[in-house]
């Protein structure tokens, strides 16, 4: 192990203070490290949303989040011990924010900076498979589905900004 490895520094996606040799990756001709292995999938994704480019900050450099919510449609509401699980799972991941289950609706709340739709998706198939046999196709469907189900719920709604009122 060589100095380096011993130096403290700031993990660039979430901030937080880890030692030097974590998760290292060299971007640019410099070194980056990382507490976590979401944290390095976050930034090799997207390197500049975290270090900016030469003479501009990046969003995460300036404090900004990017806040998404998503609720998910499910066919049949969930025993209490599902959705312990479930929330466990999520809440695991860094960047989620709420995690919350509305009669047939799982909404999560979470910030794009710090977990990526991929890593949500994974997380709901995988607790979903642990629960049962299709209850994580279900999960990763209704996930997948969301964008075209909200477009939707939208268009119902009065005062939409489609000239309805």
């Amino acid at each position: 192990m060589n100095e380096s490895d011993n130096r403290k520094s700031e993990c660039p996606v979430c901030h937080m203070m880890i030692d030097g040799g974590s998760y290292a990756v060299n971007f640019q001709g410099r070194p980056y490290a990382f507490c976590s292995v979401q944290c390095r999938q976050r930034f090799d994704a997207n390197p500049h949303l975290y270090i900016g480019r030469p003479g501009k900050p990046s969003p995460a450099q300036q404090g900004h989040e990017i806040i998404r919510k998503r609720k998910l449609k499910l066919r049949d509401a969930y025993t209490d011990e599902q959705r312990f699980v479930i929330e466990s799972e999520l809440n695991a991941l860094m960047g989620i924010i709420e995690v919350s289950f509305e009669k047939t609706y799982l909404v999560i709340t979470y910030d794009l900076l710090q977990v990526t739709t991929e890593q949500i998706e994974a997380a709901i198939e995988k607790t979903g498979n642990q629960l049962s046999a299709d209850m994580g196709t279900r999960l990763k469907q209704a996930f997948i589905h969301y964008v075209e189900e909200t477009e939707l719920d939208n268009l119902e709604q009065p005062g939409n900004g489609h000239g309805h009122s």
